[in-house]
């Protein structure tokens, strides 16, 4: 019977996490360049509930900036590309992180860009640029992005 039980509590958790996309992206020495995007391809199959659309970063004490501006492009299956620029707050005006420290010494910071975000059916594509003052960004380990049911 706990055997049963462990098996039913697994399948449970894997189908949990079949319906969660995840795309990361591991900027090479943790220098993040305008011309390297995070891109996640997904394909909905049929009309899908409202999904949440989370960012997750994980910086280094060598990030320079209080904020981040990215550039997120949503290309559809049909139609015009949508696109917007927000702005993720990182630091107080006195340097105070808003994010979680780790263990490994890296800030971990996870926002939701959308709590209910609809997908048509058919190919999309999300691509997440840093749109910043600098080409290039350092101190940025790795950049995530989680589309699961609300």
């Amino acid at each position: 019977m706990k055997r049963l039980l462990l098996l039913l509590a697994l399948l449970e958790l894997t189908a949990c996490e079949r319906s969660t996309l995840r795309s990361s992206h591991q900027p090479d020495g943790d220098r993040w360049a305008y011309a390297d995007s995070l891109v996640s391809s997904f394909v909905i199959d049929s009309a899908a509930p409202p999904q949440r659309v989370r960012l997750s970063l994980s910086l280094t004490d060598d990030y320079p900036y209080r904020n981040l501006y990215l550039r997120l492009r949503l290309l559809p299956p049909r139609g015009p590309a949508q696109t917007a620029t927000p702005e993720l707050v990182l630091q107080d005006p006195y340097g105070t992180w808003h994010a979680e420290r780790t263990w490994r010494g890296t800030y971990e910071l996870s926002t939701v860009l959308n709590d209910s975000a609809t997908f048509a059916p058919g190919p999309w594509r999300l691509v997440v640029q840093q749109f910043t003052r600098a080409d290039t960004l350092v101190g940025v380990r790795a950049v995530s992005l989680d589309i699961s049911p609300r």
